[in-house]
């Protein structure tokens, strides 16, 4: 499983800053998406890895009408020329 990330595979990081929103219900943020943060969202290749039992969750960024927010995001992307399918650990034990 670790040979999908070596040789290749790449890393990236992503902030954004969300300044106060005096109508935060109009406001469009991000869509709707999922991926690997520090918040522990599992990713989409982690859940193609594990065949279906970690399952990546849908989310997405909302503003706040008095506070300014910061999110960091860190990725952690395969090989582009590796095959991406379940692994052979059993992710259940």
């Amino acid at each position: 499983m670790r040979a999908v990330f070596e040789n290749g595979g790449g890393q990236s990081l992503r902030i954004n800053y969300y300044p106060p929103c005096p109508q935060p219900d109009k406001a469009i943020c991000l869509t709707p998406h999922s991926d690997d943060a520090f918040v522990v969202n599992i990713g989409d290749i982690l859940e193609i890895l594990s065949n279906g039992i970690y399952i990546s969750i849908l989310h997405r960024a909302v503003v706040n009408e008095t506070k300014a927010r910061m999110s960091v995001a860190a990725f952690h992307n395969p090989a582009f020329d590796r095959e991406i399918g379940p692994s052979e650990i059993n992710f259940s034990t």
